[in-house]
């Protein structure tokens, strides 16, 4: 009588459809019943693992058939998704036990391996199971894709949310006790006196959260749930998208872009510490001599210590610190802008930027009347199409011109910039800093001086021990220079708009200098 190994596997979700171990031995019990077959043994595996590693009752299975191939005939299954839903494992699992000279049968799905032709219905039973978990990840991923675009999250809920279910019975992110620790640790970074590594030791100290800094970074801060939204992942020609959310935000979304904004600068951002408070210039110094980023230290004289920005790695160049911070308010105050101009620029800003509002209103109002044209042509052509009026051929030629009019519409509608006219606080920040500049900058803390050297210069500054080489200004900055130049040279006002082409600018809402600094202190 020849022998055999029974295998029998089964996963959570087959228990419910009568696949149960006990039904599948008993199945292979009646077989080898029936075929005079002689089981040894049975190996039973309670477990759904995707690979034969985590299938450890798998594993002794095959050991077992290797210390005794030459008494095991048969290596026997119920159907052959036993083995594996992969087609490639369930193949290699099969010439694993050829080579030992032990035939594997399945009792479901039976096959004959020494009729080629059969090796068609092999291939079918073992990649069916790999098509139908393959059909459905797609289904399920194209379900959660369909919920987060809804605004529903389902997916595991972040720190500080815990799933309930709403008034349908459906499961939504809900705010838990941690929340308020959520809010804090957004607050705080939003400060800018936390660096991601001081912010990490914070959470440690004050929520005992373990958490990295890349952690932190990529599981809290730049998460958009907290402030009520949904990331909808870029999946084949569709973009990546940020819809709102039907769950509760725990923080407001300017505060999320608040975060987000100090996030993108942090390359620019140092420890504060004593250190910074005496070199605030330090990061931003290049050196002309051999191009690199200048650092800072101090040399100890007879009586006291020197500060110096300086170079490194075998170049020796160097300046004193106080030279290079008078210079560079001397530099500052160049952009400094008299209350009068002040006025008047404000006051150009204000009416250009009605100007193009209207026009930009004019064209929005005549986008939706032709839209509303085309939606009535549509349905007058489908009325005409199902009362038979109007051949198939001619529908669909005017159903493809109608609907091109109306994509080329809404292409436009979407591009058009919406300008805000509620900014006149934002304004009166911009111009209040641009003509007290120099004040605000010695008058304030490091910090300041910091943001407001970032906000003014991309890039890095030179400094040649006696002046700055002229920096790369900010373009918004450097356009209303230009402007204060030549008012300052021109005495009466029309026809100014044309002088200094302010007419033919194109306001893209450019960011104000002021929109990334902490409070001011205002100058005495």
């Amino acid at each position: 009588m020849k022998k055999a190994i029974l295998y029998c596997r089964v996963s959570s979700d087959e228990q419910a459809i009568g696949y149960s171990l006990d039904y599948q031995e008993e199945r292979l019990l009646d077989y080898c019943r029936h075929n005079d077959i002689e089981p040894v043994i049975t190996f039973r595996e309670d477990a759904s693992g995707k690979t034969i590693d985590k299938r450890p009752e798998l594993k002794k299975a095959i050991e077992y058939a290797r210390k005794n191939k030459k008494e095991i005939s048969f290596f026997i299954i119920l159907k052959w998704d036993r083995f594996s839903r992969s087609q490639y494992d369930s193949l290699t699992l099969l010439r694993t036990f050829d080579s030992l000279g032990i035939s594997v049968k399945a009792v479901e799905q039976p096959y004959d391996q020494n009729v080629p032709e059969q090796q068609l219905m092999l291939a079918i039973y073992t990649a069916f199971p790999e098509a139908e978990n393959r059909r459905r990840a797609m289904n399920i991923k194209s379900a959660i894709r369909k919920a987060r675009k809804d605004g529903r999250y389902c997916s595991n809920a972040p720190w500080g949310y815990t799933y309930k279910k709403d008034s349908t019975g459906r499961k939504i992110l809900t705010p838990d006790e941690h929340a308020p620790a959520v809010a804090d640790i957004f607050a705080k970074y939003a400060t800018g006196d936390y660096t991601l590594e001081q912010l990490r030791t914070y959470c440690w100290r004050q929520y005992g959260r373990r958490w990295s800094a890349n952690y932190l970074r990529k599981n809290l801060l730049i998460n958009p749930l907290y402030a009520g939204m949904v990331l909808v992942p870029k999946y084949e020609d569709e973009p990546e998208q940020i819809v709102d959310g039907l769950h509760e935000p725990i923080i407001e979304k300017s505060l999320f872009h608040i975060v987000q904004l100090r996030l993108k600068n942090k390359k620019r951002a140092l420890r504060f510490s004593e250190k910074l408070e005496i070199y605030p210039l330090r990061g931003y110094l290049y050196c002309q001599v051999c191009g690199r980023v200048m650092t800072a230290s101090r040399s100890k004289g007879k009586t006291k210590y020197y500060y110096y920005y300086h170079c490194q790695d075998g170049c020796k160049t160097r300046v004193q610190n106080e030279a290079a911070h008078q210079a560079v308010l001397e530099l500052i105050s160049r952009y400094k802008m008299t209350p009068a101009r002040a006025e008047i620029l404000k006051k150009m800003i204000r009416d250009t930027v009605d100007q193009q509002n209207t026009v930009i209103k004019k064209r929005i109002n005549e986008i939706s009347t032709g839209l509303a044209q085309i939606e009535q042509k549509l349905l007058e052509i489908d009325m005409r199409y199902l009362e038979k009026s109007i051949e198939t051929e001619s529908f669909v030629r005017l159903k493809q011109k109608y609907d091109q009019d109306r994509a080329e519409l809404l292409k436009e509608s979407g591009s058009i910039y919406k300008y805000s006219t509620s900014n006149s606080e934002q304004l009166e920040t911009l111009f209040n800093l641009l003509i007290n500049i120099g004040n605000l900058y010695s008058q304030n803390s490091v910090e300041i001086k910091r943001e407001l050297i970032s906000s003014m210069f991309s890039g890095y500054i030179v400094f040649d021990g006696q002046s700055y080489r002229t920096p790369k200004t900010n373009p918004a900055l450097l356009t209303l220079c230009n402007i204060n130049n030549n008012l300052q040279m021109t005495t009466t006002k029309p026809n100014l708009k044309n002088e200094i082409g302010l007419g033919s600018v194109e306001t893209r809402g450019v960011e104000p200098l002021t929109s990334r600094l902490p409070a001011l202190r205002s100058p005495n």
